[in-house]
């Protein structure tokens, strides 16, 4: 049974009979199995998102990207530290409050969260100094104790009780930011002296690093 062809296929199956005619007309018999192929081809071009963020506190306004190394200074005034109380009931001293403001970098394309998770501190000092932070709107205000109320959102200590600066971090809560720079998270930083803070620490001093981690949020 012969196949129906259409016009192009006949053409070329006449041309392959004339070639096999001439073949055997000369006593040769060269059958070669050949087949069009052609190809297509396609490209994508991939870019990973932007994400960087930025500070700012009371030592250094401007926003700018803080990485280890260059922290943004919080106590601009470098306020010292001084148990309260008397001999016989002591107390922990006045305490110092500093603000912090973070944000993703406006040319970051994804929301994010803030979690506290180092604190390192270095000196004699460190050893009598308790602290606590707090989230708020982000502001250039100064902090005060106003900002550390019983439903304030704790990323260390408590309303109740302070976390010390050689102690364990939790990485819980977490504040969350907006995308492009948008809806930056304000922190209050509180510190006091150790009510039992003896007689030699007097005179020494601690440098203290808050580390903050921004995690890209899910998508």
């Amino acid at each position: 049974m012969t196949p129906h062809l259409s016009g192009r296929a006949k053409a070329a199956v006449v041309l392959l009979a004339c070639a096999l005619a001439v073949a055997v007309a000369v006593g040769r018999s060269p059958w070669t199995d050949a087949a069009w192929t052609d190809r297509e081809h396609a490209v994508a071009t991939f870019h990973a998102v932007s994400f960087q963020t930025q500070s700012q506190a009371a030592g250094s306004t401007e926003w700018a990207h803080h990485p280890t190394g260059s922290p943004a200074q919080l106590f601009l005034d470098q306020e010292e530290l001084a148990p309260g109380g008397t001999r016989l009931e002591p107390a922990a001293g006045p305490s110092i409050y500093s603000w912090f403001n973070v944000r993703t970098s406006p040319d970051t394309d994804t929301a994010a969260h803030l979690s506290l998770t180092d604190v390192s501190a270095v000196g004699d000092l460190a050893a009598a100094v308790d602290y606590r932070v707090v989230a708020r709107t982000a502001s250039t205000a100064p902090c005060s104790a106003a900002d550390f109320t019983a439903d304030a959102s704790y990323l260390a200590g408590s309303a109740t009780g302070y976390a010390h600066l050689t102690g364990w971090v939790s990485p819980e809560p977490s504040v969350p930011l907006g995308a492009h720079g948008t809806d930056p998270a304000g922190l209050c930083v509180e510190m006091q002296l150790a009510a039992n803070a003896p007689n030699s620490y007097q005179g020494t001093h601690a440098d203290v690093v808050w580390s903050f981690t921004v995690t890209q949020a899910e998508q």
